[in-house]
């Protein structure tokens, strides 16, 4: 009995190190994740060796019939007087091509503004929205999406009765190309800075406003794929036949 209580123990011993060990690697590959999300996002003269190295398999967009999902995290640095307005925040996401609207906008549920003790005001969405009928290979080569962060309050209603309404005002907004420079599809986790003020502007600048010390940040999170995903090479037409005609 002394025996196999000591081998029990020395089992248990060595399956809480093996937990151990997982969790302190998930907590290094989110520590590094977060890092290479800040050098994305803000101008820094460091970066992962990793990260600028990394060499992976390319695929043509057109082999991808996965329709457009998008994951709102979280908003950050949201401002006092925001919070002291609005009982609630939701986020408006449209996909545009051309500065029309490619499919109908799509809108995260309500969300409260969160605890005013947390280190940064922070809002959590959480939400994934999907853009239907709109798929990955039918994406134009200049779509982008746009962002507009909206905030809601309850006003009294107009004329002499006591009831209330809700007012939605837009609070800021920011766009994301869907392919970069290198005709790449995005992926991954973005910080994105919002400009303050207005709905979102079909037409408007892609940069994201991260100068700025307290702008405030949205995160979203754009599926990831184990390879890159191109945009196709368009093929220039040959020289046309000259047709002699009666």
């Amino acid at each position: 009995d002394t025996i196999g209580s000591v081998y029990d123990s020395e089992i248990q011993r060595l399956s809480e190190m093996d937990d151990l060990h997982l969790a302190l690697e998930d907590l290094t590959q989110s520590v590094k994740a977060l890092i290479e999300l800040y050098c994305r996002t803000f101008h820094t003269e460091f970066r992962f060796e990793s990260a600028a190295h990394v060499s992976r398999d390319k695929r043509d967009l057109l082999t991808l019939h996965e329709t457009l999902l998008i994951h709102v995290a979280s908003m950050h640095r949201v401002p006092l007087k925001w919070r002291n307005t609005y009982e609630e925040f939701k986020i408006i996401t449209g996909l545009y091509y051309g500065g029309r609207r490619i499919c109908p906008e799509v809108m995260t549920q309500i969300t409260p503004c969160g605890s005013e003790n947390s280190f940064q005001e922070t809002m959590i969405f959480d939400e994934w929205i999907q853009f239907e009928p709109v798929y990955l290979c039918a994406l134009p080569r200049e779509a982008r999406l746009t962002f507009t962060l909206v905030g809601v309050k309850t006003v009294k209603s107009d004329g002499g009765d006591k009831g209330t309404q809700k007012v939605n005002n837009p609070l800021g907004w920011v766009a994301l190309q869907v392919f970069n420079h290198k005709f790449e599809l995005a992926q991954g986790s973005q910080l994105l800075g919002l400009w303050i003020g207005e709905s979102a502007h079909p037409t408007g600048t892609s940069q994201s406003n991260t100068e700025s010390p307290s702008s405030v940040l949205l995160q979203v999170n754009l599926p990831v794929f184990d390879f890159d995903v191109v945009f196709p090479t368009i093929e220039e037409a040959g020289p046309c036949l000259k047709q002699e005609f009666a």
